[in-house]
Order: structure tokens, then sequence, then C-alpha cells
């Protein structure tokens, strides 16, 4: 079906402003067509048909009504407004956030950027983003990363999110925060997310640095979007480009946040098991398990405690021994973090001295300004998005403590962000 004398019109009309503005190799990345076909749509010549032409139009900004309006003036307005857009960025913005001043310098401490990726090699293997990052989290900004189970580079990103807690901003203020978001894996989200590559929002609202979930996610407003295009073919910007996100689109990932928030499963998804926490024994039999599963430990998040008297964890016989086994992690290149009950500085600092001199560079500690009651634990973090958790050890009043243990990655992430909440709130010692 050949396309209406006056849609086409309209249509190469469009297609000629936005490449005097943008160029053709631009407009060949938005509309995923080669550059010859550009020439010829702007000639007026083998142009789409009608219904792709209104879905071409829509994606720069340009509704149906609009298209087909009789009104001259109108329509002059319309090119006027989308020629004034950038539609494919060729330099990504997430690289200049500094020169963002309508979105990010409006209100730093509220300011937040979220980033949908099926692979974070570009959050970890790209120098210059690293540091535009890092210089934002000293600015007051907050990364939000939301991945998919089995994400692609998920260590490396881990890594570089945990680096950017070391930060301490050189004027007093707030440093921003970077959290890892996961979402839950079903049929429907791996066909959701086969359709992403990189996904970039600029979002604000309120108490940005306590969100760490996806219904929190999904109530920020977004102002500003961008998405990575990958070009098997024509590339006319090398391996990367990018293109603004229209409103619709922008409304299509918050839907998608809202959705992977949601608690329930739609008729079809896999059900996921959950084996829950199983009991592995006594305190003992915990640290038997962990002395012989080191291999291959990426992090340990774990919690201190003391006994009812009141007395620190140095105190107790096996104090050397858990000082062996964080020496064995650390040798390995895996990092530690403690984080301790109001009053533990001085167990904290005795910990650190304890350790090798050459890994002390790898162990992390905070201690809760108040005396609040805390879950015992450690969660572990190894290679190959494989995780677990030991939870339960030891409690004033407990006679017989109990270690439970679980590698379901759910349990385990419950716990890890359990710990990372507790663990914002508390006074950094190393």
């Amino acid at each position: 079906m050949v396309a209406s004398p006056r849609i086409a019109e309209r249509f190469a009309e469009l297609v000629r402003e936005m490449a005097e503005n943008e160029g053709e190799a631009a407009l060949a990345v938005l509309f995923e067509h080669s550059v010859t076909a550009i020439n010829n749509w702007y000639k007026g010549k083998k142009l789409p048909r009608d219904k792709d032409i209104e879905e071409f139009a829509e994606r720069c900004g340009v509704s149906e009504v609009e298209l087909r309006t009789p009104d001259a003036a109108a329509w002059k307005a319309v090119l006027e407004r989308v020629s004034s857009e950038t539609h494919v960025i060729v330099t990504p913005a997430w690289l200049q956030l500094d020169t963002r001043v309508s979105v990010i310098e409006k209100s730093v401490s509220a300011a937040g950027v979220v980033i949908l990726t099926a692979d974070a090699y570009n959050d970890t293997q790209r120098r210059p983003m690293q540091d535009v990052v890092r210089h934002n989290i000293m600015r007051g900004v907050h990364y939000f990363y939301v991945v998919p189970e089995g994400c692609e580079n998920e260590r490396a990103l881990t890594r570089f999110v945990e680096s950017l807690k070391s930060l301490n901003c050189p004027d007093g203020g707030r440093l921003g925060t970077a959290k890892i978001i996961k979402t839950r894996r079903n049929r429907k989200t791996i066909r959701q997310w086969k359709r992403i590559d990189h996904v970039m929002l600029f979002a604000s609202g309120e108490n940005l640095s306590q969100i760490d979930n996806l219904p929190d996610l999904a109530q920020l407003r977004i102002d500003d979007g961008h998405e990575q295009l990958y070009k098997a073919g024509d590339q006319p910007y090398g391996n990367h480009a990018w293109k603004t996100l229209s409103v619709r689109e922008i409304d299509y990932y918050k839907e998608l946040l809202e959705e992977w928030g949601s608690l329930g499963d739609d008729e079809g998804d896999v059900q996921l098991i959950m084996p829950g926490l199983k009991v592995l024994g006594t305190p003992a039999d915990g640290r038997l398990w962990l002395k012989n599963n080191t291999k291959g430990v990426e992090y340990v998040y774990n919690t201190l405690y003391r006994s009812e008297d009141g007395t620190n964890a140095s105190t107790l016989s096996y104090f050397e021994e858990i000082i062996d086994i964080m020496n064995s992690c650390m040798a390995q290149g895996s990092r530690w973090v403690d984080l301790g009950l109001y009053g533990q500085e001085g167990f904290v600092r005795q910990a650190y001295d304890s350790l090798a001199p050459k890994y002390r560079a790898a162990y992390s500690a905070a201690v809760l300004p108040a005396d609040i009651p805390v879950i015992q634990m450690r969660c572990l973090s190894f290679e190959r998005v494989r995780s677990a958790v030991l939870v339960g050890w030891g409690f004033p009043g407990s006679s017989k403590p109990v270690v439970f243990i679980s590698e379901d990655a759910e349990i385990a992430n419950y716990f890890m962000s359990y710990f990372n909440s507790i663990y914002a709130k508390a006074k950094r010692i190393y």
C-alpha cells in the first residue's frame, strides 16, 4: 500500500528537516534503516506505508493528528519543534552529566540516574564513564543500576558499586549513593530484557538515598531518557549511538519498573522455588563451612555482635580463627565488609590491625551510631553469580545459638539488602 499524498509529503518534509539538523546517518540509527533509505525518503521516493510513517513520526515526537493536520501554520510549528531537538546523541549524554544543567543541576540532592542494563560492560570496563559516575556521586547524584538476574559483568558491577562507598566528599557535602536492584527471572521478564541493551533515565524525587527496591523506584518522576542502540551493520558512529526517548517510551520503562516490582506472577510464568533457610548447625559448624567455602568468594558482608555481658567478639576463643578466614578470603582478591554495633569501634580497629598488612585495603567497616538490634549474619557473593547467607550465629540470651544457611539467590539478596540499608546509616571506620 502506497502512502497517501498528503502524509507522504509531510513525512518527506519531516525527514528533510531532521536530516538538515542531525544528518542522514543519525536518522539511519533512529529509524533503523540504511542511509540510502533516508536519502530516498527525504526526496519523496520509496516511502514507507502510512502506518509505518505514523510509527516513525511518533519516534520523533509527532502525533498522527499533527502529521495529518490541514493547518499549514500548525505543521510549520511542529517542524520547528522537532528540528530543535536532538534525537540521536553522538557522544553519550551520561559521559557529560556536568553539562546537563536542566536535569541534574536543578536539585543535586534529589537527582538520580536510573540505568537499565542487561550487560554491565559500559559500567565496568569504560574508565571515563566510571570517572564521571564517581564525580557525580560526590556531587550528590544517586545511581540505580537495574539489572536482570544473571546480568553480564554483574560481578564487576558489584565491585564498582562497592568501591563508590569509599569516596569522600571534599567540601563536606552529602555523597550520592549507588545501588544495584535486580529484577526477578521468569519467561516474561526474559523476553522483556531481550529488547533492552542500555537505557538511562534521569529521575527526581524524595529520599532517593533510601530507595532500594523496584516499587519505590517506579514512583520517581522521570524527566529525560536515552537509549543506546547497537547496530550490527551500518554503524555511522562506531559501536555506540544514543537516541533520546519519547514521552511514550519513557512511560513504557516506568511501567516496566512497576511491573517488575509487583509480587504477583503472570499466568504461564515459571514459578520460582525458594528452598528457604535450613539448619547448618552450631556457630562452629558455620565457621567450618565458611572456611571450606572461601574459593570464589568476591564479597563477604558481616555483622558483628557482642555477648550478653557486653564483651566484644575479640575476647572469644575463635577470634584468631575468624581472622584466618578473613585473610584466606582476601588472599584470593575478595573484600570483607564488617558492620559493628554501637560502641564497637575498638573491636573494629583490633580486627583491622590483626589482618595481614597487605590485605587491609580489602577491608571495610562501619559502626552503628545507636544501640539497635541487628540480625547476626554473613552474606557471601561468589563468582559465577552464586550467593549464600549464614544467619543466626548468636545473640544475647541465646544459650544454644544455631546457624542457618541458604544458597538461594532471592534469600541471599534479601539479607544483602538488609545489610546495605543499615550500613548506609552507620559511621565509616575503614
